[in-house]
């Protein structure tokens, strides 16, 4: 085949000694594809492993949306795609939010819409290693197509639970799995013999073992010391206000102020949750010609290589290197609890108060590396909302020691 995209996936699936790959290639890839005895990796090493339980759930996700599927038209025809919105309409009867375990009707309408797509993939790849030009994009539906039927083999035949999260007739179809271990065999453990899950925020070993599926007897934990001297990395939870339900914009805004008159000039990031309260404590705050909100990634490194900056933000939580000058203090206004307007995050906090403390726990671990990026660096982390000294004295095995080592509660 002369396909450039094909010869490529087939020399790393099948010659490289290490492969590298991100980890929605390494979920959605079917086990035929990556997991048989020609390709099957003997270790996967999974980095940040604290997210692999929720990307599981997002890539296993079955979304069927029509207006997306017009742009493949083309490629695999109108009466193919028309299978699927009369797949849809198999859950006209359901609400928003209904969760269930599929039964016999919905397993045999999965099943034959599962034959066609792989039909139609096998077509599609036959096609492209035929050609004589470059057919990427063929293969690459392809690969969406296999991704799908991958999909719906697990909703139809996990055996577990499944949540509609969005539904809108002969339109779309959001099907989510409840928990993560219902999938994780197809997703990741099928394709490798061996797994290191790898991260500085696991918060809570046996949450995340039971999230993942993993029996104690079949793993070994590691847990390192963080390297960086506690007196670089200072937390303190200042139990100032109640940040949630009809709070005082204008209190939190002054105690924001205090902290940042504590640092002078200083570059620091105030962690937000959404833009509307990165808008509330700007404007009430003293120090709002410095402050700039945005989301924008290249802004924001921008931003901060400049002097006297302070930048507010809900989403610079996990991803994001403010070593240096470019943040030498942090503000976590408020505790990041997850939207509980979420039909599943409503469900699964209803079900486990342990789970929904982990989610935000997460968060605010992850939330306090963001500026202390190595053994030479140093940033100071706040966190303003009372409601974190609820979560500490209610979740500690949830939280990192070498975390908790750095953590001062101000009375």
């Amino acid at each position: 085949a002369s396909c450039d995209y094909f010869k490529a996936r087939e020399v790393w699936r099948l010659h490289a000694d290490l492969r590298l790959t991100n980890t929605s290639f390494q979920i959605k890839a079917p086990v035929e594809l990556i997991g048989d005895d020609k390709s099957r990796a003997s270790l996967t090493v999974i980095d940040e492993c604290h997210e692999i339980d929720e990307q599981l759930v997002k890539h296993a996700a079955l979304t069927i949306d029509v207006a997306d599927l017009t742009s493949i038209e083309k490629v695999a025809g109108k009466n193919f795609t028309g299978r699927f919105a009369a797949f849809i309409n198999d859950f006209s009867e359901y609400d928003e939010g209904f969760y269930f375990v599929p039964g016999v009707d919905i397993q045999k309408s999965a099943k034959e819409l599962i034959d066609a797509i792989n039909s139609k993939a096998d077509e599609l790849e036959k096609k492209a290693k035929e050609s004589s030009h470059g057919h990427g994009s063929i293969v690459a539906v392809a690969d969406d197509l296999k991704g799908w039927a991958t999909a719906l083999h697990s909703f139809a035949f996990s055996g577990g639970e499944w949540i509609i999260e969005e539904y809108a007739y002969a339109q779309k179809l959001v099907l989510t799995p409840v928990y993560a271990h219902q999938v994780v065999d197809k997703g990741l453990y099928d394709k490798c013999d061996q797994f290191i899950h790898m991260s500085a925020t696991i918060c809570g070993f046996d949450e995340y073992m039971k999230t993942m599926g993993i029996d104690k007897k079949d793993a070994a934990i590691i847990d390192a010391a963080n390297p960086i001297p506690l007196e670089q990395r200072p937390v303190y939870a200042m139990n100032a206000i109640k940040v949630s339900g009809a709070f005082d914009r204008e209190k939190l805004a002054s105690f924001v102020d205090k902290i940042i008159d504590r640092h002078g000039t200083d570059n620091g990031v105030i962690h937000t949750v959404s833009f509307q309260l990165a808008k509330d404590i700007r404007d009430n705050s003293k120090h709002k010609k410095r402050m700039v909100i945005s989301n924008d990634r290249e802004e924001i490194l921008s931003l901060l290589k400049k002097k006297n900056v302070i930048l507010l933000s809900p989403s610079v939580e996990a991803g994001y290197d403010f070593k240096g000058d470019l943040a030498r203090w942090q503000i976590l206004p408020k505790v990041p609890y997850e939207y509980l307007g979420n039909p599943r995050i409503k469900l699964l906090m209803d079900r486990s108060n342990k789970w929904y403390a982990r989610q935000a726990i997460l968060r605010i671990v992850q939330s306090s590396g963001r500026a202390v990026r190595g053994m030479g660096d140093y940033a100071t982390t706040y966190i303003i909302d009372s409601n974190f000294n609820t979560l500490w004295h209610g979740n500690q095995e949830l939280f990192p020691s070498w975390f908790k080592d750095a953590v001062t509660l101000v009375k």
